[in-house]
This record gives C-alpha cells, structure tokens and sequence, in this order.
C-alpha cells in the first residue's frame, strides 16, 4: 500500500482505491462473451410487439405525475416533468384502439432524452430481445403504425416490429398541435 495515498485516517484516496482493482482473466471472459450481441429491447402493446435499439437511450418510470392537457385526442396522455424537461406521454393503446384490461400497474417507458423524449403508458416492464430472425414481409399493421416498421422479426414464435420512435412521435406532435 501506499503510504502517500492514505489519508489521516489510514484509508486510501478514492482515485487510489479506484485504480488499485485489476480484473483477473476470469472477468475478462465474462466481458467477451456479450460483445459480439446487439441486445434490444421489446415491450408490448395489446398484442403489438415493438422493438427499441438499446443505443436509443430508454428508462421506466413507475411513479409520476401526469398533467392531462384539455382538449387533445385521447391518445394523448399529458406531459411529466423529467428532470426539467416537459416528456409528453401517449397511450398507444387508445390510439392502435386496444382495449385497456390493467390500468392500475401502468408504468411509464420514456425513449429517447432530453428535448427529444416522449413517454408510451405500458402495463410491465420491458425484456431483452437477443435472438430475432428477420421476417421477410411485414404483418399486416395499424395504419397509424405501418409506416413507422421497416422490419419485423420474430423470437419464441412472437412478432417483434422495429419502430422508428422518433417519426412516429413526431408525426403525434404534430396531430396535436393542428
């Protein structure tokens, strides 16, 4: 040990005790193993599948404040405050017209951040997708959604369709504010 890096109280400096840790092989192969997975992540909406790119930056949210906005469409939950940042909230189950069973365990799966993060009302949490094998024609789809999927998958016999988040909550913003 270091004798300059000890404190009073005999204890080492953070940025001592930081650097002193070495991995050993053991956890090197632990780390190797998953780097050449894509992991993404799915959440379900009725029966809708939709996938989200781990890279697009996601996170749940179990308790928050909603602030309803009057007059705007159903589908158009309201807006929470994140961290500052206004996040408006849809509820893609009234807008792909899903009846609702479970409304007490909704959570909130915010994508994307900063100014560019809008909130979807989902019942659970997501899961990690690993193995999908690429379907070579679309389902048939909402219209609303459609042309939001470019390519649909499947794992364990479940569809699960690549959405373009960031279109489809634009195209939403801007039937709210018509």
């Amino acid at each position: 040990m270091n004798v300059n890096a000890e404190n009073k109280d005999g204890l080492l400096s953070p940025s001592e005790a930081l650097n002193r840790f070495s991995p050993t092989e053991q956890f090197g192969v632990l780390w190797t193993v998953h780097e050449t997975e894509h992991a993404h992540y799915g959440f379900r909406i009725g029966n809708v599948g939709l996938i989200i790119d781990t890279k697009s930056g996601s996170e749940v949210i179990n308790e928050f404040a909603l602030c309803v906005i009057p007059n705007t469409p159903a589908w158009f939950s309201g807006m929470i405050n994140l961290r500052g940042n206004m996040v408006p909230v849809f509820n893609l189950k009234k807008l792909f017209d899903i009846e609702e069973k479970d409304q007490e365990s909704q959570r909130i799966l915010v994508i994307g951040k900063g100014d560019e993060a809008a909130g979807i009302l989902i019942n659970g949490f997501p899961q990690v997708l690993r193995v999908l094998d690429e379907l070579s024609e679309l389902p048939s789809l909402p219209e609303v959604l459609s042309k939001h999927i470019h390519t649909a998958y499947t794992q364990d016999n479940e569809i699960w369709l690549d959405f373009h988040f960031e279109e489809f909550f634009m195209e939403l913003g801007r039937q709210i504010t018509v």
